[in-house]
């Protein structure tokens, strides 16, 4: 408890984690959000760095998407390129945050990029120097994300295809107008591949530049859209009241002790159940559970045996079998509080349409990425120690909270001595565990940082037009239009556009 105490940074990040806008993303988050989505359609204004992340990695990614998205070139180059060694170095845990994380949360430890996320620091990096015209620096960049995905290949989960297969699209674009001819092909051919397109029968020789007459030029308009989806903490709390306390570890009636863990399991079990997508989706409070079994109101499995009643605003009833030596009793507090939380995705809305127009010519995406799908893939991969960390940490608060109040009663009862006295002494113990058993619940939240400020998708559309300077208009689906001025199209070569559709906050 005194180390809980003691680390202030943990409580505080903790709290404000408990702060949250009516999405169910923390406040913090969505204020940044709405500042970027604030773009001019030449820049946009940095916010305070107060108001960033406290994580060092997480910071530097969202001041390397202000700096892209300000047209700082070579500010968000070097930000990415930092958050890559960031990353890189991170694999080395340490014991003591793993120690304080076992008091607090999983909020304490370093955060990790799962792989997609480490694959779109080299995708920013890359637009970041096209941006600048550095097509040489947007080449190196592009090496290293094939790199990663050839690293990768063998783990990949059906959620990650679409990124996958866009981010190949992407690399080989940019082979192919920095004129690396051998790398965008097997890039291209490697895209194909996770298409699902048969290699034998397309000419892997040629890229789409090839024999363009000396009037035209290649477009790739880089279309982003909305915000990625993001985590919320799934609390699942069970309250234990005193008479289910006292049938814990009972040697005297192994049954009742073992039906009373049992209960506490199917409440926990039980509110799982509201969640979809394999337990990564959450779409509101559950509606198929039945009335009193919802969000750790315990119903009773054999009636003859008890009969446990919840009203919503109330206290609890239950009344045990007599031969059981109960009498009905109400209870307002319980005993302790067992809590695990675990973070859920908000599902977003599906990507709208996007095409491409300029003059008589348009052209649709020839590849779409699902960033909030991979971010979701990377979740999947590390959830099993997720969720094990969470039991355990669970497992650490219940033994605190007990040492808590046998510790209280053992003071009380050796200052002074007598029936009285023990009463007294039992009081204050319940006491103790119980303000133990909630600080455990309240400081136990669910890691929720990512990298908030990625698009939801990205859309690659290409587009053949005559050379010189063009206007482009990219249509979406839902009815936006959003224009790109003066984009200088290279005869014979690949050039790239890039604009973002932001979305309401509704859309989020």
């Amino acid at each position: 408890m005194a180390a809980i105490a003691l680390s202030g940074c943990a409580v505080a990040a903790t709290l404000r984690a408990y702060d949250v806008a009516p999405s169910g993303i923390e406040r913090s988050e969505e204020k940044l959000r709405v500042w970027l989505s604030r773009a001019r359609p030449d820049s946009v204004a940095m916010p305070p760095r107060g108001s960033l992340p406290d994580d060092a990695l997480v910071r530097v990614l969202y001041e390397g998407t202000f700096a892209y998205y300000n047209r700082k070139w070579k500010q968000a180059g070097e930000k990415f390129d930092e958050a890559d060694r960031i990353a890189e170095a991170r694999y080395t845990k340490s014991v003591t945050q793993n120690a304080l994380a076992m008091l607090t949360n999983d909020r304490e430890l370093d955060y990790e990029p799962g792989i997609n996320e480490r694959c779109l620091m080299h995708y920013y990096g890359a637009l970041a120097f096209l941006g600048g015209g550095d097509l040489d620096g947007a080449a190196v960049e592009a090496r290293k994300l094939a790199y990663l995905l050839q690293k990768y290949e063998g783990d990949m989960l059906a959620r990650d295809r679409s990124v996958r297969t866009m981010l190949r699209w992407f690399a080989g674009a940019v082979f192919e107008a920095a004129g690396e001819r051998n790398d965008a092909l097997v890039s291209y051919r490697n895209a194909r591949a996770l298409e699902g397109e048969a290699v034998r029968g397309v000419d892997d020789e040629r890229l789409p530049t090839d024999g363009l007459a000396s009037d035209s030029g290649d477009v790739l308009v880089v279309v982003e859209q909305g915000y990625v989806a993001f985590p919320v903490p799934f609390d699942l709390a069970v309250p234990v009241y005193r008479h289910e306390a006292a049938y814990y570890g009972s040697g005297a009636d192994r049954s009742r002790s073992a039906w009373m863990s049992g209960r506490v399991g199917w409440r926990l079990t039980a509110q799982l159940a509201a969640l979809s997508g394999g337990g990564l989706y959450y779409h509101g409070m559950p509606g198929a559970l039945p009335a009193d079994d919802r969000w750790g109101t315990m119903t009773a499995g054999n009636p003859a045996d008890v009969n446990i009643v919840y009203r919503p605003g109330n206290s609890y009833g239950y009344r045990y079998d007599p031969r059981w030596g109960w009498q009905p009793v109400r209870a307002v507090l319980p005993d302790k509080i067992i809590k695990l939380s675990n973070p859920v995705w908000r599902p977003p809305r599906r990507a709208a349409r996007v095409e491409a127009v300029a003059g008589d010519a348009a052209g649709r995406a020839i590849a779409f990425g699902d960033l909030s799908e991979a971010e979701v893939a990377d979740f999947e991969r590390v959830r099993t120690w997720t969720y094990a960390r969470a039991v355990l940490r669970t497992t650490i608060k219940a033994v605190a909270a007990e040492a808590a109040e046998e510790a209280a009663k053992k003071a009380a009862r050796d200052k002074k001595k007598g029936e009285k006295d023990d009463k007294t002494a039992e009081r204050w113990g319940r006491v103790f565990g119980f303000l133990s058993s909630a600080a455990g619940a309240i400081l136990e939240r669910a890691d929720t940082r990512n990298w908030n400020l990625l698009p939801h998708a990205v859309h690659l559309v290409r587009l053949r037009l005559p050379a010189g300077k063009q206007e482009l208009t990219v249509r979406v689906g839902n009815g936006t239009e959003l224009r790109i001025p003066d984009v200088t199209v290279r005869a014979g070569q690949l050039t790239f556009a890039s604009t973002r559709v932001w979305g309401t906050e509704a859309e989020w």
